[in-house]
């Protein structure tokens, strides 16, 4: 089989030295033990910082006895690749025929014994490494405790610089990747790592997770995973454990056993992701099937229990959705008096789902004793949580537009400023990648284009870097202000200017060609030796003198737009026109035919001129790629890419082009009833906002009009939904511009006109009263309702009705409940009746013994239970106006005795702390009880 292109040719075949393929694991010891052999004799054999090729097949290895690993520095020379066919078809694996006590790591890179230096670059490329975790013996339950990683880096190998590149790391008995020094993961999968860990720790009686990725990399160092995928682990996608940057963009998880990333001290970028940290699948292959049991701490994009208190780590969260964690999606806190828990954060267009899952767990984002610092959020949507309220922080900053619905309150913010709320609006939907456009499932078998160049990301299939740039200073951006929504964007990350190029492949390489852009350099720079911006390549290729073509650019420096070529490394001007301003969105056309070079150049709000702004002539090259550039570091935004060849003229892509069309409300999937606002966004380059014609249909029925709508940008009608039977339905709306060009979208939404209502909560219990608290959310196609709560005594089967009241309009309705008995368990649901007849889910709430100045101001459980343990974190704060605070006890309860307690003195008005109560048994209750030193005494109780 002839090698793929991108392994090195003097990468050693582990087959010529012995490697046997052996997809079934045989029981013969000679065969895994020789297979160890001969990757290390090919390794030996490719010297420090080789390589090593594994042809299609599956090698098992590992020693008959004693520790299993490869240790690069140590058993071979340091800083070793490995190269594969495809992480289908080329598999390295652990035998599975090991014993307790032997560590059982696929690779390892120690201490550097060879060269004495620790600075290398390695790469693990079309791969796959095969833990085989479920054959393993119980390596938790041994002496000395081991365990198993697919590839780990020793802390004196932080020099190291390591590459992953479309690699499947599969059943780790713990991490996937443990590693130090920077690294780079693009296109890969892990799945199942930490899960036999978690098991083996449960059946002793202990809890142990680990991750698919451990990371400590220094402060110089940095973490980036790029559109890849995270499937199934006891613990994170990673783990942040040392003092360099982590950033992670388009990515994709789902059973994420302790949530994507625990931040200890140090930054955190997330763009572009998507996760699923609970998941049936992962219950199944770990504890079980219910929420409460097993590791119950699936959270969201991170969390923070504590770290460097010298250090408030930065949050980034831009385009992230969450769906289903059983605590909160964001949390941080103070576990130790010496340590801190504050973070910095910011982002914009954030969407919770399904949060909070366990007791307890009543936000989706929560603060405890920590705070948010200077944060700062765009938009944040919080939906179909069960939760009390979708904040519980502490700190300062603001969040610009808060949307929850079915997740009780905006909740508590402290200095944090909500500018906008909106209860029962829509979500958020974030540009975030489906599974299949990620990992090493996202591209073809090989990941290979036709030069045998390797493809990176589905943004490269069309375009190929060139010259001194690479992929990452090229990527896709965002915004209204582009026409279509997008923009092709450079940014090079450094300070090194240099010749940065990226070809665009379906033209090819032409002689005659004219080209047409659009595109915005934010910010200009002000160095005299920089300011290169915003090339356009016509007729380019290299050579071994250097980078040859011609190109137009935005040259700063001279403050002017600049014709120039590049030949056998030779530069040369060929004349500068105009003067350019930062920030400004221009048309350029650029044209060479024969041996005439043409280019112009405009303001995008005027019209094209029609003279050129330079003419010439010349020779020097006759044909080349077509693409995009430039000589300085800064942000180029390309927004309109238009190309003719054989002397075509390019068109102009935004003239009598269709409109844009779409739904902005309802969206697509979403259940509607009542009268509902339908609203449209449209628009066109050539007409204003307002001058379109812009119709609406039901299920191809007749084309209604929509209003343009100055307040909102939106053209807009209202739909009595109760005119149109249950179901789904399809809605269809068409923009027609002044030209005649004409756009269709389309939506699917479900009409459910029936009768519902929200059971929400309870306000100002004393000893003898209290308010409840309900939400009708639909008439069900009746013009109101009549709207009640039903209440008992716990443990009784009667149910009383209270606070009848008649509903015109939908919303939340309340009722005060006296006469009752202090110190008892009460509980209610809301409900609401027409023709048909709602109620709401059961709630409960327990009365004060009397009239008392005490407070229970927090009760939040956590559940750290396992099959040895009932085992829960009691989360609480007290006060008392008079200042007489005495003593907090938390009870775990079964069959209404208590089985054990927790108790702490407190004194003044306020007092919090976190009580760790476990017994060896059941508990179906946890009470939480307050007195003061004059035997004023409340308490609150939690089913379990």
């Amino acid at each position: 089989m002839t090698r793929p292109d991108y392994v090195p040719d003097d990468a050693k075949d582990i087959t010529e030295y012995g490697a046997v393929s052996n997809p079934d694991d045989p029981n013969d010891q000679a065969v895994y033990e020789g297979n160890r052999d001969a990757i290390i004799d090919a390794c030996n054999a490719a010297g420090s910082e080789g390589s090593i090729y594994v042809p299609e097949g599956t090698y098992y290895f590992g020693q008959g006895s004693g520790n299993h690993w490869i240790r690069h520095g140590a058993h071979t020379p340091p800083g070793i690749s490995i190269y594969g066919d495809g992480p289908e078809a080329s598999v390295l694996g652990m035998h599975g025929h090991g014993e307790k006590g032997e560590i059982h790591t696929l690779f390892n890179h120690a201490a550097d014994e060879y060269t004495g230096t620790n600075e290398h670059t390695v790469t693990y490329q079309e791969i796959q490494f095969h833990g085989q975790a479920p054959k393993l013996p119980n390596l938790y339950d041994s002496e000395p405790r081991v365990g198993q990683s697919g590839v780990s880096v020793q802390s004196d190998n932080s020099g190291l610089d390591f590459e992953v590149k479309r690699a499947y790391f599969y059943q780790m008995y713990g991490a996937g990747i443990d590693v130090r020094g920077s690294l780079t993961i693009d296109f890969s999968t892990f799945e199942e790592s930490g899960i036999k860990l978690e098991n083996d720790a449960d059946a002793v009686g202990d809890t142990s997770i680990n991750h698919h990725i451990v990371a400590r990399p220094e402060s110089s160092n940095k973490v980036v995973m790029r559109d890849s995928e995270f499937i199934n682990t006891s613990g994170n996608a990673i783990d942040a454990a040392g003092s360099g940057p982590v950033e992670c963009y388009r990515c994709w998880g789902s059973g994420l056993g302790t949530g994507w990333c625990k931040l200890s001290a140090y930054d955190l970028r997330l763009e572009n992701v998507y996760m699923e940290p609970f998941t049936q699948e992962l219950q199944d292959l770990t504890a079980g099937d219910d929420i409460g049991d097993g590791y119950n701490g699936r959270r969201g994009p991170f969390y923070r229990l504590d770290g460097d208190p010298s250090v408030v780590p930065v949050a980034e969260l831009y385009d992230v959705e969450i769906r289903g964690t059983t605590r909160e999606a964001i949390e941080i806190r103070e576990r130790s008096s010496d340590l801190s828990g504050d973070v910095e954060l910011h982002g914009d267009m954030i969407a919770f789902h399904d949060i909070a899952k366990a007791d307890g767990r009543d936000e989706a984002i929560r603060a405890v004793g920590e705070d948010f610092v200077d944060s700062d959020i765009g938009r944040l949507s919080v939906h179909d949580s069960d939760t009390d309220a979708v904040l519980d922080i502490t700190g300062n900053g603001s969040i610009e537009t808060l949307k929850y619905g079915n997740s009780g309150s905006a909740g508590s913010t402290d200095d944090v400023e909500i500018l906008d709320s909106e209860s029962g609006a829509d979500p958020f939907q974030p540009d975030v990648p489906s599974q299949d456009e990620v990992g090493v499932n996202a591209l073809s078998d090989t990941g290979q284009e036709d030069d045998g160049t390797t493809t990176d990301s589905p943004l490269f299939n069309d375009w190929t870097p060139q010259w001194e740039s690479d992929h990452d200073d090229w990527s896709v951006v965002s915004g209204d202000e582009f026409a279509g929504g997008s923009a092709l964007a450079f940014e090079h990350d450094g300070q090194t200017r240099t010749r940065y190029a990226i070809s665009c492949d379906e033209i090819g390489t032409p002689a005659d060609v004219e080209v047409l852009d659009k595109f915005r350099v934010p910010a200009f720079t002000d160095d005299e030796s920089l300011g290169f911006h915003a090339r356009v390549n016509l007729r380019s290729s290299s050579s071994s003198a250097g980078e040859n073509g011609y190109w137009l650019e935005l040259e700063n420096r001279e403050g002017a737009f600049r014709l120039a070529k590049y030949t056998d490394g030779n530069l040369t001007t060929m004349g500068r026109f105009g003067t350019p301003e930062e920030d400004t969105f221009y048309y350029r056309r650029f044209r060479a035919e024969g041996n005439e070079l043409k280019a112009k150049v405009w303001k995008a709000s005027e019209n094209e001129p029609s003279e050129w702004d330079i003419e010439t002539t010349d020779s020097d090259h006759a044909d080349g790629w077509v693409g995009l550039g430039s000589f300085d570091t800064g942000l180029v935004e390309t927004d309109i890419f238009s190309v003719a060849t054989d002397g075509g003229t390019a068109p102009h892509l935004n003239s009598d082009t269709s409109p844009g069309v779409t739904w902005q409300n309802p969206t697509d999937g979403k259940t509607v009833s009542g009268t509902t606002v339908l609203q449209i966004d449209a628009a066109d380059q050539e007409d204003n906002d307002d001058s379109l014609t812009v119709e609406y249909r039901i299920d191809d029925g007749t084309w209604q009009s929509a209003s343009y709508n100055a307040d909102t940008g939106y053209y807009e009608d209202t739909w009595d939904t109760t005119g149109t039977a249950d179901g789904d339905r399809t809605l269809e709306a068409k923009a027609t511009d002044s030209a005649g060009n004409s756009a269709n979208t389309s939506v699917t939404v479900t009409v459910d006109n029936s009768l519902s209502v929200e059971t929400i909560g309870v306000e100002n219990v004393t000893d003898a009263s209290t308010m409840l608290v309900g939400n009708v959310t639909s008439f069900g196609g009746a013009d109101g309702a009549t709207c009640y709560f039903e209440w008992r005594e716990q443990g009784t089967e009667t149910w009383n009705r209270v606070g009848e009241q008649t509903r015109s309009s939908l919303g939340e309705f309340s009722a005060d409940l006296t006469g009752l008995e202090a110190g008892t368990s009460y509980e209610f649901q809301a409900a609401a009746e027409t023709t048909d007849r709602a109620t709401g889910s059961i709630r409960s709430f327990d009365t004060g013994t009397d009239s008392t100045s005490l407070s229970i101001d927090r009760f939040a459980l956590s559940d750290k239970s396992n099959p040895s343990w009932s085992w829960y974190e009691v989360d609480w704060a007290v006060s008392d106006v008079d200042g007489e605070l005495d003593t907090v006890v938390s009870e775990l309860r079964y069959n209404g005795n208590t089985v054990t307690a927790e108790s702490t003195n407190v004194s003044g008005e306020t007092a919090s702390f976190t009580h760790e109560v476990r017994v060896q048994g059941d508990v179906d209750e946890i009470r939480l009880s307050v007195n003061d030193t004059s035997n004023d005494y409340i308490s609150e109780s939690k089913k379990i």
